[in-house]
């Protein structure tokens, strides 16, 4: 992200506009001790590493500051988890909040399903071999389940951490992380993302 310190209606803000990278909450933390005296921090980011976010959202709430997604940007994805730090949170009327369902899944992830699949297109050609391929799917299968449960987990006690309700769970599950559920001013209310007007 890149971050500058603007002048805003209500006092000194800081704009992080960007992806959120690996490392993101320390290099915030720098932007907010470099910026002094600050009163909000405008977000404008489609997103990028969501643990990152949370961090990002924990420092905020720390430091009392508030958020908010000026007219004209959006924050989408791993930028809704650092919005949620925001002691005061406010989405202007031209501003977007989204959310969609995380994945957990990389290239190491890819690169073991398609090792089994490999070792299957292989042939097991004896009882014992095909046991063992369907112990490793098993495995595999139940590693990939238990990642998704925890960040379930990681992500309801972040939510209930910044005061939101745990039905801002809902868009995120039924919304594939290929698209985007933009929430609606009366979702963003109903679910204390917004405390504010």
């Amino acid at each position: 992200m890149s971050y500058k310190r603007i002048q805003g209606t209500g006092g000194q803000v800081l704009l992080a506009k960007g992806s959120i990278g690996e490392g993101e909450a320390e290099r915030l933390a720098t932007a907010i001790r470099q910026a002094g005296q600050l009163n909000e921090i405008w977000l404008y980011s489609a997103g990028g590493n969501s643990a990152e976010g949370m961090k990002m959202g924990r420092l905020i709430l720390k430091l009392g500051l508030a958020t908010r997604v000026p007219d004209g940007a959006l924050c989408f994805s791993a930028c809704s988890m650092v919005f949620l730090g925001g002691v005061l949170r406010s989405v202007d009327p031209g501003g977007h909040y989204g959310v969609h369902m995380w994945t957990r899944y990389g290239e190491d992830d890819a690169a073991r399903i398609l090792a089994v699949l490999k070792k299957a297109l292989d042939g097991a050609k004896t009882e014992s071999q095909q046991q063992a391929l369907v112990k490793d799917l098993k495995e595999l299968l139940q590693s990939i389940e238990r990642k998704n449960a925890d960040y379930a987990r990681e992500r309801a006690n972040y939510l209930i951490e910044m005061s939101v309700s745990l039905r801002l769970m809902i868009p995120n599950v039924q919304t594939d992380s290929g698209n985007q559920h933009w929430l609606c001013p009366e979702e963003l209310k109903s679910f204390n993302v917004v405390n504010v007007d």
